[in-house]
């Protein structure tokens, strides 16, 4: 089994790199599913560190920070990891085809981040596939007021840019329109922590470079579901056309919630999921807080 994990899971664990004193912390994962037999492609962030929880040091610094991909057949055993980005970049978005071109959107990070996206060089992604040099994309979204607070930075100035995070592509076929869902951050007075909000854009830009924001007065939600707001989502589409939303609520404390829409506009409000009565057993891991 390749060495790829840092967070201790049932599934991958810490593993530091040989003779080396490193740790591959493994975060925001992204599943290709490929055809039979081919087997799945994970995306990740790795998060590099001395031990299994990095320091604040660790954690601000981009060299730090890189999007890799690692294969599987079953779950158990992991191919060698193959680097996918360059330092500074996270948060690899599920993979979408838009006009005829195979994306999966990230973020710089940490600071002030920024949308990026890259293309596959294959139409169908492969676990071989290679993939090209992040671009920017959506830079309008950092000028958001709402978006407002930098952790590790602290209040941004009106007019300036803020971060966006977490990029969430979805094509909608009904409108051969591609929507992409983000997070950006705010913090009240004398809050113990930021809240992260969700705003949402719209585009039919063969090139990804024009965008319709829809959230550009406020967020689509955030601190309306929990003072802490909700990150790290995924949509997909059910069989009767029906748009679910996975997410994150919360920080300290964070959970699984799900919202539903019919037009990827107007959402439900997300209710919580009962991970931990899934399990046949305890799972200590799970217990403090999990997330999308």
């Amino acid at each position: 089994m390749a060495p790829i994990a840092g967070i201790v899971n049932p599934l991958l664990r810490a593993v530091p790199g040989k003779g080396s004193g490193v740790v591959h912390n493994f975060r925001d994962p992204a599943i290709i599913a490929h055809s039979d037999g081919v087997g799945y492609t994970i995306m990740y962030t790795r998060l590099s560190s001395a031990e299994c929880r990095p320091t604040s040091a660790e954690w601000n610094n981009r060299a730090n920070w890189s999007i890799w991909s690692v294969h599987t057949f079953d779950w158990i055993n992991f191919d060698e990891p193959r680097r996918i980005s360059p330092d500074g970049f996270a948060s690899p978005s599920e993979v979408v085809t838009w006009h005829g071109q195979t994306v999966i959107a990230c973020q710089t990070y940490p600071g002030v981040s920024q949308l990026y996206y890259l293309v596959c060089g294959d139409k169908v992604p492969l676990p071989s596939s290679c993939w090209s040099d992040p671009k920017p994309f959506l830079a309008d979204a950092n000028s958001l007021a709402w978006t407002n607070y930098v952790p590790g930075v602290g209040h941004i100035p009106y007019g300036e840019n803020g971060r966006i995070i977490d990029p969430t592509l979805v094509v909608d076929p009904s409108s051969s329109t591609l929507h992409c869902f983000f997070i950006g951050t705010t913090k009240r007075e004398g809050a113990v922590k930021h809240c992260n909000l969700l705003g949402h854009a719209i585009c039919i830009d063969p090139k990804m470079q024009d965008w319709t924001i829809q959230t550009n007065d406020c967020p689509l939600m955030g601190e309306d579901v929990h003072p802490e707001g909700v990150e790290n989502l995924s949509i997909v589409q059910e069989e009767t056309g029906t748009w679910k939303m996975f997410l994150s609520v919360a920080l300290q404390k964070q959970f699984v919630a799900t919202s539903t829409s019919r037009d990827l506009h107007s959402w439900t409000a997300p209710e919580e999921c009962h991970i931990l009565s899934t399990f046949p057993k305890k799972e200590e891991w799970l217990e403090a807080k999990h997330g999308a």
